[in-house]
């Protein structure tokens, strides 16, 4: 699978994130994929994410069969996370870490502040904050189908998702 990870961040160089921290032991690895960094970003996540895939910043002649959208201070810690990825694109087209159903659409626009607790699903891992411990937070089962993901992480199916003219709002 020819994947593509997006990650917009304030940072000036990206190796001072924590997400560019997780990629170098699987490149190490010898598992293949494509990043990029957009650094000193002050453009809206939609915008740099939409411009990936359809328009100014988009690999022209490049065809990915997967688009990931992770936020700089995420840290991928496995090394099969491609594969299960790849797996999971067999149900679903767009794939996260939490989200919920039965969204009521309003300001702010936070998915667990529309949506109801017992609608969540899906867990995220925390540093302690001399990072020597990860806590997961469960916010439901999982996998399962949602309306709304958190977007702190994203894969995307490129070839659904461009048939279907899918963006980022």
């Amino acid at each position: 699978m020819n994947t593509l990870i997006v990650c917009a961040t304030k940072e000036q160089d990206p190796i001072k994130t924590l997400l560019y921290a997780s990629l170098k032991p699987l490149k190490e690895m010898g598992i293949k994929f494509h990043a990029e960094f957009y650094t000193s970003n002050s453009k809206g996540l939609s915008k740099v994410y939409n411009d990936t895939i359809y328009g100014d910043t988009s690999k022209k002649g490049t065809v990915y069969d997967c688009y990931m959208f992770v936020h700089d201070d995420v840290y991928i810690d496995d090394a099969f996370v491609f594969d299960k990825i790849e797996d999971s694109f067999q149900e679903y087209d767009i794939l996260g870490v939490a989200g919920a159903s039965n969204p009521e659409i309003k300001s702010p626009a936070l998915w667990h502040l529309m949506t109801k607790k017992e609608e969540w699903r899906g867990a995220a891992g925390h540093f302690s904050p001399d990072n020597s411990q990860i806590a997961i937070t469960s916010f439901g089962p999982m996998p399962a189908k949602v309306d709304i993901l958190d977007g702190v992480f994203l894969a995307v199916n490129a070839e659904k998702i461009i048939k279907a003219g899918w963006k980022f709002n």
